[in-house]
């Protein structure tokens, strides 16, 4: 009889006697440590049976499917191996080189699998959003809006809710605004469902000044009142949502010589935006004085080349009662 396959079964975990020339060594641990050839055939929980597995994890020897299963519970082994556990020069036999080949493979195939899978979910969100903005962009044109679409990779395009809205007939748009304080730091808030035809007064009056009122930061209250109240119990307004600048960055603007375009606050707000050119969806910035430092383009008046329509059509939608009365800000309407 073979003594090899009876080397290889008494082995002790720490033992890895499977070559030939590890036969006098693994007699030798064996008779230092006191175990005999029975005892290293044992189950090592319930001593009854000869081992048959042998568990990945910590190398316990069990014989049955029960006395693998108080094993795991007894000792929290969970029956996997460590992948990334240090072996000794002793330990590393041709079954943990099988082990670790295996595992970089399942690794590579995890990876592999959920770029695939990336891509495709990357692709079917393009679709959608591309669909949605390049209606929402073909509607701007009559505007001389360009609303230039970017890669969904970016954040910028991730945060982007802007669309079409085929029943209302109008866009419904994300907008980020900043609002500058003279005394104290910027703060920006993002919106979203936003409808175009509403003017920029209003759309200040009813999101961006109800978000100021309730954002739980101390400084951005603050900032509210030296922006727009005369006093500390922000009763008496020292200015209107229709008369504060709203301006946005050109893309060709420089931060040594800023460039912004005037935005009419009175107008619808896709009329405001006539003439201007943006990635993605317009950033708002909301000034009670213009800087001195800032150069000014006027937006919002039709362009020389416009049709007659259009200039009828922006003229008309300018005059609709859902942009009228602006001027004001009730606080007990928010």
């Amino acid at each position: 009889m073979s003594l090899f396959p009876l080397i290889g079964e008494a082995c002790s975990p720490e033992l890895a006697c499977v070559e030939p020339e590890g036969v006098a060594y693994a007699f030798g641990k064996i008779a230092n440590s006191g175990i005999t050839i029975n005892d290293a055939k044992s189950c090592q929980l319930c001593k009854l049976g000869d081992w048959i597995y042998r568990c990945p994890g910590c190398d316990f020897k069990s014989c049955s499917l029960s006395c693998i299963t108080q094993h795991k519970s007894r000792f929290n082994c969970n029956g996997k191996r460590k992948m990334t556990e240090f072996l000794t020069r002793k330990q590393i036999t041709q079954e943990a080189l099988t082990q670790d080949y295996n595992y970089l493979s399942e690794v590579t195939r995890v990876a592999e699998n959920s770029e695939r899978e990336l891509k495709r979910l990357d692709t079917n969100m393009e679709r959608s959003r591309s669909k949605k903005l390049h209606t929402l962009a073909k509607k701007m044109e009559k505007y001389q809006i360009e609303l230039i679409i970017t890669s969904i990779g970016l954040s910028r395009a991730q945060a982007n809710k802007s669309h079409w809205n085929t029943e209302k007939k109008t866009g419904i748009w994300s907008i980020d605004f900043q609002i500058n304080p003279v005394q104290t730091e910027p703060f920006k808030f993002t919106f979203h469902s936003i409808n175009g035809e509403h003017s920029l007064a209003q759309i200040f009056q009813s999101r961006v000044l109800h978000r100021m009122l309730n954002d739980k930061r101390v400084a951005a209250k603050d900032s509210l009142r030296t922006f727009l109240f005369k006093n500390k119990d922000d009763s008496i307004l020292q200015t209107s949502a229709a008369s504060l600048h709203y301006l946005m960055p050109t893309l060709s603007s420089k931060p040594s010589k800023p460039t912004y375009y005037i935005l009419n606050a009175n107008l619808p707000f896709q009329e405001a935006l006539r003439s201007t050119k943006f990635y993605e969806y317009p950033t708002i910035s909301v000034y009670a004085e213009i800087p001195s430092n800032f150069s000014t383009l006027d937006a919002g008046a039709p362009a020389s080349g416009s049709s007659s329509d259009e200039t009828s059509e922006s003229e008309s939608s300018s005059s609709e009662p859902s942009c009228q009365n602006s001027d004001e800000i009730d606080l007990a309407d928010l």
